[in-house]
Order: C-alpha cells, then sequence, then structure tokens
C-alpha cells in the first residue's frame, strides 16, 4: 500500500472550545506530524497552527532541506554500514558509528568515524530513506517550482510526487523521483508500526536486507541526480563529502519462509481459513479495504494454497537474482469481475493470463492500491460481492500513460558485474479511476493472499 492510502488524515470539525482540557498551542510538538496522526485517530484533537503564507521559490529553505535530506542520507548510509573505507569491516553486516564532531568555519564538520560489528537495523534504514526522499522533494519544490503552504507539513510522498508531475520541472528529474516514491513511500509507517503489517507483527521482525537494499539504491539515485544538477547541486553540495554507499546483496535468496508464519495448520496442499473478525489481521485488512470503500465486510478468509505459494515464491528467487535484491512486494486488491475468484486461488495458474482482458495497459493482470477501484470489477453473486487481496512483486515497475496495445513491459538496463545487460520491467503502473494500479504480464508474479466478502 502506498503511502498516500496508509496517511491520509481527517481533519477534526469539532471545535477545541468543546475540549477545554486539550491545550491549543502552537508548540513545536504540535507542529509535528505526529500530533496530525493521533487526531486522525481520535477527532477530539484540533490543531489550530496558524497556516504559513503561500510560498514561492526560496534559496534559502532549499539549502535548508537539502541539507537535512543530506543527513538523513549521511545517517542511513551509516547505519546501513556498507560504507567503502578502510575503517570499515566489511564482514560485518552493519556497523555503529561513533562521530567525532569539531566545528569548522561556522556550519562545516570534521568527522572521524568508529566503526564496531553490530545487529542490522534494516528497518529504521528504509525510514530513513523515506525521509530522504521527502526532505529532497521538498528542496526540489523550493528551488524549481515553490513551495503550497499545504505541503509544507505533508509527509505523503505520493501526495507530493502528484504535485511536482503537474510542475514545469525536467521530465528526467520527474521520472527519477517517481522510481524512488514507488520504492520507499511505504516505509513511513510500516517500518515503525506493528499495526501496518499485515497481519500485525513487529516491523523488525519482518524488514529484511531486501527491503534496506532496495530502498538505499533508491534514494542514492536520487542524491546523486540531485548532487548532478547543476541548478540543484548548491544546495545539497558535493556529495563526495559523504562517505560511498556500497549495496552489497545476500546470496542467500530466502526471500520468504516455506509457508508464511501466519497460516492455519492444514493438513493438504489448500485450506481456506476463515479469520476472527476481532483478530488484528481481520482488522488490519479491513482498515485497508475501508481507506477507500465504505462497504460493510461479511468476512475475509485467508487462502493457504501450497503450490500457489511455491509458485509465488520461486518467482520472487528468480527477481532477486535478475534485480539485485529489488522486489516491490505490494499488497493490492484484484476484481474478477466474471470470474469465479475460486478458479483463481484454487487453480493451478493462480492469476492465470487467460482470464485477462484487454485493458487500458493490454492484456494483462490489473492490482488496485485502492479497494474502490476493484470494487468496480468486483465478482457479484447476489446478495454479496468479492474481491482479492494479493501480493504482487512489482519489482522495477515502467510508469506508462494508458496504452491498451501493451502485451508486456519495456527494456530496461541493468548490470551484471562490469557488463550492461538488458532487462524488461517487472511490472507497468498508471492511474486510473482516481488509483494506482500496477499490471503485470505473468501468471506468478502474484499470490492470492486473502478472498473478501462484502455487501
Amino acid at each position: 500500500t502506498s503511502s498516500y492510502h496508509s496517511h491520509r488524515v481527517q481533519v477534526s470539525t469539532f471545535p477545541t472550545t468543546a475540549n477545554p482540557i486539550f491545550s491549543t498551542s502552537t508548540s513545536s510538538y504540535h507542529g509535528h506530524r505526529g500530533f496530525q496522526r493521533a487526531s486522525s485517530f481520535s477527532p477530539i484533537f484540533k490543531r489550530e497552527a496558524v497556516n504559513p503564507p503561500e510560498l514561492k521559490t526560496s534559496d534559502e529553505n532549499a539549502r535548508m532541506w537539502m541539507k537535512q535530506a543530506k543527513a538523513d542520507y549521511l545517517a542511513a548510509a551509516f547505519i546501513f554500514g556498507r560504507l567503502k573505507d578502510s575503517a570499515v569491516e566489511q564482514t560485518h553486516p552493519c556497523t555503529v558509528v561513533e562521530i567525532d564532531e569539531e566545528q569548522v568555519d561556522g556550519d562545516e564538520r570534521d568527522v572521524a568515524v568508529v566503526c564496531k560489528p553490530s545487529a542490522s537495523f534494516p528497518a529504521l534504514v528504509c525510514f530513513l530513506c523515506h525521509e530522504v526522499a521527502e526532505k529532497c522533494m521538498k528542496g526540489i519544490m523550493y528551488a524549481k517550482c515553490g513551495m503550497p503552504a499545504q505541503l509544507l507539513e505533508c509527509a505523503h510522498l505520493i501526495t507530493l510526487n502528484e504535485f511536482l508531475e503537474k510542475s514545469d520541472i525536467a521530465v528526467d528529474l520527474k521520472q527519477t523521483v517517481k522510481e524512488c516514491v514507488l520504492q520507499v513511500s511505504e516505509h513511513h509507517d510500516k517500518s515503525r508500526y506493528p499495526n501496518f503489517q499485515i497481519p500485525p507483527c513487529a516491523p523488525a521482525a519482518v524488514y529484511s536486507s531486501t527491503e534496506e537494499n532496495a530502498a538505499m539504491n533508491a534514494v542514492k539515485k536520487l542524491m546523486e541526480y540531485v548532487a548532478a544538477d547543476s541548478s540543484l547541486m548548491p544546495f545539497v553540495g558535493d556529495l563526495q563529502e559523504l562517505p560511498e554507499v556500497e549495496t552489497i546483496f545476500q546470496t542467500n535468496l530466502q526471500t520468504h519462509a516455506e509457508y508464511p508464519d501466519n497460516w492455519a495448520k492444514q493438513d493438504g496442499d489448500f485450506l481456506l481459513d476463515l479469520l476472527d473478525q476481532q483478530s488484528s489481521e481481520f482488522l488490519a485488512i479491513e482498515s485497508l479495504f475501508h481507506q477507500t470503500l465504505t462497504r460493510r465486510i461479511v468476512r475475509i478468509e485467508r487462502i493457504q494454497n501450497r503450490p500457489l505459494w511455491c509458485k509465488y515464491n520461486d518467482c520472487s528467487r528468480r527477481m532477486m537474482k535478475t534485480n539485485e535484491g529489488k522486489l516491490g512486494q505490494k499488497m493490492l486488491f484484484h476484481g474478477t469481475r466474471t470470474t469465479n475468484p475460486e478458479k483463481i486461488y484454487k487453480g493451478s495458474a493462480s492469476f492465470d493470463m487467460t482470464f485477462s482482458q484487454q485493458g487500458m495497459w493490454g492484456k494483462g493482470n490489473y492490482f488496485a492500491v485502492n479497494a474502490s477501484y476493484s470494487d468496480t470489477y468486483a465478482h457479484r453473486e447476489s446478495p454479496y460481492e468479492q474481491m482479492l487481496l494479493a501480493y504482487v512483486l512489482t519489482g522495477f515497475s515502467y510508469t506508462s500513460h494508458a496504452n491498451s496495445l501493451l502485451t508486456r513491459p519495456p527494456l530496461r538496463s541493468g548490470t551484471v558485474g562490469d557488463n550492461t545487460v538488458q532487462h524488461q520491467y517487472d511490472s507497468i503502473n498508471g492511474c486510473t479511476l482516481g488509483s494506482t494500479v500496477y499490471i503485470t504480464y505473468e501468471n506468478d508474479k502474484a499470490y492470492p493472499a486473502y478472498l473478501i466478502t462484502y455487501t
């Protein structure tokens, strides 16, 4: 799920005078977006900060936001621990860094690094990568096209990207930003809060070097573009001041356990397990569904199909090899229209391309961030309707305008050792009916995880 749909904030319509217990002061805490998150769950809160005026471009503000983006990038690089430095023990997966700071010329600092072996922290690295992207995008706005007041405190990368997409900045900068956003947008909450995982669990238990490598690669590419842009480089400075980050991809391709930990015990190859409506797993899916669709859920069933899971797992292993660790796994909705969902989740080919129809991006399997989009294509058997919630390997995804002639994604350049090779993108993405959609053109890049029945 995207950062935008995980962060939508409902502003309270209650006057603060009706709740005198709560302060209406505009402290720095109230200015923090964490307070906005609290108000979205507790409507009695109302933030009374004075909105800043509409802002145009500002070199001072651009420099300030880029400086923080650079600082967050430095922090992520240190925690990531893949530093090409003689002081770093490359045999250790991560290092703890002690920094000796000496002020020089007011702002510049000399930094001495002492590295010690430690555990890795992929969830924290992914969160910091989200912060790098957010601050860098705001720095670009101040430098290039102006910062709208309503976006100043916005942490939703997709919302920020939508503004940049409509601006007059360079097309290649838009594409670089978009690729970064698609990779790191979901990490703002999923990397920190157990309730944003499906099923709910500690992020530290599920984040791995796979997400960590992909996130670092994404922000590294964005920062390198900014540093090479003649109009942006004065704000971010020379990235050579930073230690070079070397992403090291794991050779063990155990991207998933043999079967997911949340699966119920089963005797055969298939089980449709009804979720308890009070369970955290049910409530997390219900919340995701209700973000864009206010319909009553009758039941949610977990689909446990061992042969299909093995095919999906094998596909993820192949992608790990060709994509240098990038899987881009997302949970997305899918409507089957006139096809009974049972043919997908009990069949041998999962999302079989033979069921696909010609769509806006050609004949493929379409998956949506918004449940409201998939509701348009829901399978209807009166009085109920059904849709699937699927794991989808979006990998390297190509953003495209509608093109009904597509039969597969275009080619992209990749590297194997010192050689440049051509690979296909793993999926296409675009926007329609108010939702981001992803299209795959292979059977095994998605697994039907849950069947949602609703009225």
